[in-house]
């Protein structure tokens, strides 16, 4: 390995708003060179790490030691291969792997601060921190425990956080893989969480069942929902995949740039057919605007060009339920759906 490059780009790498110590770049650079010792006995031809990158077989390295860490009973011969001594194999390969991530971004020529805070290259395709922790945790943790036929596959936040090389990024951590983007990328359930929200010590624990099958939305699902996050965050783009949803039943839309073009495209198509309606509520408006209020008009119907006279005008809320009365809906849907037509029709009566 380029130790002395190595350290020199360690150098420039920040820690909780300063430079690192000597005894961190020490240990990073220790840990690497006991993983290009270990090469050999973790299968691979290549006898520098160097060598490996350059060949193509760095994320499978990744993903090997990480798929060891998080093994209840991994093969104690490949362990020691890297950790010789190990008296917590979990820990130390946890800590080995973050290191090797760190000199994978050397060997990319990436920033020293790359996903410290969020900093990427501007060929990533302007990642995110949280898009960056999901795709991690999908192709070293979710698809690896796929592969070896495991049934659950546990996560806890503290040790993710320093295997990946992020700056207290916990609540960052949390919010990507407990949101409903990560359940659909990587087609789980919401997870089993122990231990307090946004902590180091919470650990969340995926059941792997749905193998690759399509997510379909559970009949009891609630449909008032509540998007929350800063701006930036996709709260719009995911209300047109909620709303997609709640119409289509079935989620068969994948994160590709293509997969999102026709989730919208699908969208839109709903939207023209009066099916979906999109509402930007200001804290503005009252009631009269929301719901129905008295507004004032001039002239009548006899004529009179004096003076005004009040009359009741539906809101927004209003004329969208009108749209959802059985005579507004269209002809196709009132023939899918006759159980919800005489439902609507039932209740307009009463």
């Amino acid at each position: 390995m380029k130790e002395s490059e190595f350290r020199e780009w360690l150098s420039k790498r920040l820690w909780k708003g300063g430079p690192l110590t000597k005894k961190a770049m020490d240990a990073r650079v220790r840990r690497s060179q006991r993983a290009e010792r270990g090469l050999h006995g973790l299968g691979y031809s290549q006898s520098t790490l160097d060598e490996l990158f350059h060949d193509g077989k760095w994320g499978e390295l990744l993903a090997q030691l990480t798929a060891l860490a998080s093994d209840p009973s991994p093969d104690m011969t490949i362990v020691r291969a890297v950790v010789p001594q190990a008296e917590d194999p979990k820990v130390q390969l946890g800590n080995l792997v973050a290191s090797l991530r760190q000199y994978g971004y050397f060997s990319e020529g990436r920033d020293p601060n790359y996903s410290v805070a969020g900093v990427e290259d501007d060929d990533d395709g302007g990642e995110s921190q949280a898009d960056e922790i999901r795709r991690y945790v999908l192709e070293n943790y979710i698809k690896p425990a796929r592969r070896a036929g495991q049934s659950t596959v546990s996560i806890t936040i503290g040790p993710l956080n320093n295997e990946m090389g992020l700056h207290m990024a916990w609540p960052n951590i949390c919010q990507a893989l407990e949101g409903r983007r990560f359940l659909q990328l990587a087609n789980v359930p919401p997870p089993a969480a122990e231990g307090p929200k946004q902590s180091t010590t919470r650990k969340l624990t995926y059941s792997l069942a749905l193998g690759n099958e399509k997510v379909i939305r559970p009949k009891q699902s609630p449909t008032n929902l509540i998007l929350y996050g800063p701006p930036g965050t996709g709260k719009t783009y995911r209300t047109a995949y909620e709303a997609v949803a709640l119409c289509d039943g079935v989620v068969a839309f994948d994160e590709s740039p293509a997969g999102r073009e026709a989730l919208l495209a699908r969208y839109r198509d709903l939207e023209a057919e009066k099916r979906i309606a999109f509402v930007t509520f200001h804290q503005n408006y009252d009631y009269e605007t929301f719901v129905e209020g008295l507004r004032p008009e001039t002239g009548d119907d006899q004529g009179a060009s004096a003076g005004f006279r009040l009359e009741a005008r539906p809101g927004i809320f209003r004329e969208v339920c009108a749209a959802c009365r059985p005579a507004n809906l269209p002809s196709f849907l009132r023939a899918k759906s006759p159980a919800i037509v005489a439902y609507l029709s039932g209740k307009n009566s009463q």
